[in-house]
């Protein structure tokens, strides 16, 4: 007799778990639980589940976050993964094709949300961050978000969507406020292209989208994610020490560099540095010099030969 596929499901909201797993349980699934994004990796890894299938906001890292982790641990390379999400989520949306998640978008039905788990499965579709996003994608949604929303051509970068250099310093500066009240760790990250600026306008525009798409997808949805003066990115990393900050600075320089990237003035392929700067109660900074110290760490990190990362100290920058 077959047994019968096992399926993770993942929810927040109780009552829509179980409704939607009596679906998957007539259908013929055997269903297992969670209401978290760290329970439904354990989950997976220690059955051997076939399927996950998250909603995309999920206590400890949403459904894209959980999904894409499937591929980092051999005991869950093989899980398909299904993640939904609302209708108006394009920034959901954008990850999820960039991390080559398969999205089912509301509204659906029980049969539609168990015909594409059946697809899914007849595919062979693995979770894996090999697909990702067109540079073209990232700009259109920005434009059509600018374009129904007026008040955002006030706070977002018109080629990336992502938070212009002003804005970014007020979200800065409300997680400031929340770090110093809750003593909980904040990072800044600079990241900026080695080597000279990039003259060529097409190729300019096309490097800073591929980058923001890397960001949307490495990025949690606490992150705030902003564009830098000149080609440089600011990122404001909540509840993130300087050595998480490390690891996902490295992850995005990391990723960049293996998609071999050119321009008309480049010498091999496109690389880029970091730099890192955390927030410390004793020095109470002001957001503008959060932000200047990671500059300084990124101007440091180029000086030592590029495709680096730096960390910024009262005393010293810390090269690694």
């Amino acid at each position: 007799m077959t047994q019968p596929t096992t399926l993770v499901l993942a929810d927040h909201d109780r009552g829509r778990l179980e409704r939607n797993a009596e679906a998957f349980e007539a259908a013929g699934y055997r269903v297992v639980r969670a209401q978290g994004g760290k329970t439904a990796l354990d989950h997976v890894a220690k059955i051997g589940a076939a399927v996950l299938v998250a909603e995309g906001f999920l206590p400890d890292g949403n459904g894209i976050e959980t999904a894409s982790r499937l591929s980092g641990d051999r005991r869950t390379q093989s899980t398909r993964a299904l993640v939904f999400l609302d209708t108006d989520d394009n920034y959901g949306r954008m990850r999820a094709d960039e991390a080559g998640i398969r999205a089912l978008i509301r509204p659906f039905t029980a049969e539609e949300m168990v015909a594409a788990v059946q697809r899914l499965e007849a595919e062979g579709r693995i979770a894996v961050a090999a697909p990702r996003v067109a540079p073209s994608l990232v700009h259109d949604i920005a434009v059509g978000n600018r374009g129904e929303n007026p008040v955002l051509k006030h706070i977002t970068d018109a080629v990336t969507g992502l938070w212009n250099t002003a804005y970014t310093s007020i979200k800065l500066a409300e997680e400031i406020k929340r770090a110093r009240r809750f003593g909980t760790p904040l990072s800044v990250v600079a990241l900026g292209f080695d080597g000279q600026a990039i003259a060529d306008d097409a190729s300019r525009k096309r490097l800073l989208t591929e980058v923001a798409g890397v960001l949307l997808c490495e990025s949690r949805d606490i992150d705030h994610l902003g564009r830098g003066e000149g080609d440089a990115f600011l990122l404001v990393l909540p509840h993130t020490d300087s050595n998480g900050a490390s690891v996902m600075a490295s992850r995005v320089m990391g990723t960049i560099e293996k998609r071999g990237l050119t321009t008309p003035s480049s010498v091999g392929t496109v690389t880029m540095s970091a730099g890192i700067a955390s927030f410390s109660a004793d020095a109470t900074p002001a957001p503008e010099d959060l932000m200047a110290n990671a500059e300084s760490a990124l101007e440091q990190s180029r000086r030592f030969g590029g495709n680096r990362l730096s960390k910024w100290t009262a005393d010293s920058t810390i090269g690694s």
